[in-house]
């Protein structure tokens, strides 16, 4: 562990969706560990209209299980064939979306398996044997659909109350130590053959046999996430998925609590801000792992002037990311136009170069 706390903000980052009356934001902490492990994502889901996709993967043993998942999700979705069928039939089978979802954490984790073989073939001195959490949901006009492999957690205020979207997979869990116990494994001290602490997540394949992997669900951990849907309503208010950094110091409805907390003690605070007070809030409580969460705000299209205020921030979001793009694009210009001309300035010295010494030499001769 560090002597001091990394509370530098990594990756935080926002999304606006004003067609769906959703805001979207994430940020992690390094805090005490010596490396940042976790990784969350954000973004529209691919080829669907409406849909957006949130999710906090934790990782142990390394950092490497939670960015191959993390970066691998929205591409190994895309091709999942749940999902296609999902998209062709009009984005309106929810049991799909939930199948989708399992079948990417499973490609998502053989994949892994060979990119962690092939590591170690290359560096067998460095060889990644790391694991990782997940927490993913998908959010359409009308459901929340949450897959969720190990102790992260997903948690929805809903007209002031709090609801669970995730189930905690630890391997005390009757089911979860049943399963262990069956695949030949045992459960001591809280940990899977005296451990691992979770159950159930990416990579850990010393504990997943490979003569086994066509019966995921069965292993002594296993990637295969359990499935919660949501219908959406006009009383949903905010969603917060976090990692074990959060829910080990701070329950459930204690994080909904504080989150009502800061809003009335500063109403025009962003969401942006909320999630990453809600990183410093973990830390205070005693948290010594890495913090990660991600929240989304739902907005009431009947409050108005609510509304429209989140309308017109969408709207100055996206003129502002267009200004950048456009500054962007035009400082790759001017430098491309400046790399030219230093060329050009070069290509000039050496001509003169050659022509001068082409002459002496006929001045010699």
């Amino acid at each position: 562990m560090l002597s001091r706390a990394k509370t530098e903000k990594d990756n935080s980052i926002r999304l606006l969706l004003p067609e769906m009356a959703i805001e979207l934001s994430a940020a992690g902490m390094q805090g005490y560990r010596p490396e940042m492990e976790d990784m969350h994502v954000i973004v529209e889901a691919p080829g669907a209209e409406n849909h957006a996709v949130v999710g906090v993967f934790d990782g142990h043993g390394g950092s490497g299980s939670s960015r191959f998942a993390g970066k691998s999700i929205i591409k190994v979705l895309s091709r999942s064939p749940k999902w296609i069928k999902y998209v062709a039939d009009g984005c309106q089978s929810t049991p799909d979306l939930g199948e989708a979802l399992k079948e990417t954490f499973i490609e998502i984790d053989l994949a892994l398996r060979t990119q962690q073989e092939l590591s170690t073939t290359r560096r067998p001195f460095v060889a990644d044997e790391s694991g990782s959490t997940a927490c993913v949901c998908i959010i359409t006009p009308t459901v929340i659909v949450c897959a969720n492999a190990g102790d992260s957690r997903c948690i929805l205020a809903v007209d002031g109350y709090t609801k669970q979207l995730s189930i905690d997979h630890k391997p005390t869990t009757p089911a979860e130590k049943e399963r262990i116990e069956a695949a030949g494994g045992q459960v001591h001290r809280g940990r899977i053959d005296g451990e691992l602490g979770v159950s159930r997540a990416f990579g850990d394949f010393s504990f997943k046999d490979r003569d086994k992997d066509k019966e995921h669900a069965l292993q002594r951990v296993t990637v295969v996430p359990d499935i919660i849907v949501h219908k959406r309503s006009s009383v949903d208010e905010y969603m917060i998925i976090a990692c074990d950094g959060l829910w080990d110091v701070v329950t459930s409805s204690e994080a909904v609590a504080t989150l009502r907390e800061m809003l009335l003690n500063d109403g025009d605070c962003t969401l942006q801000t909320l999630t990453e007070r809600m990183l410093d809030f973990a830390l205070t409580r005693g948290s010594m792992d890495n913090i990660s969460c991600a929240m989304v705000k739902f907005y009431k299209r009947e409050k108005e002037k609510e509304f429209e205020i989140f309308r017109l921030r969408s709207e100055e979001d996206k003129s502002l990311k267009e200004e950048a793009s456009a500054a962007r694009k035009l400082r790759l210009k001017s430098r491309k136009a400046q790399r030219d001309a230093e060329k050009e300035t070069e290509q000039t010295s050496r001509d003169a170069a050659d022509a001068y010494r082409y002459l002496a030499h006929m001045a010699y001769r």
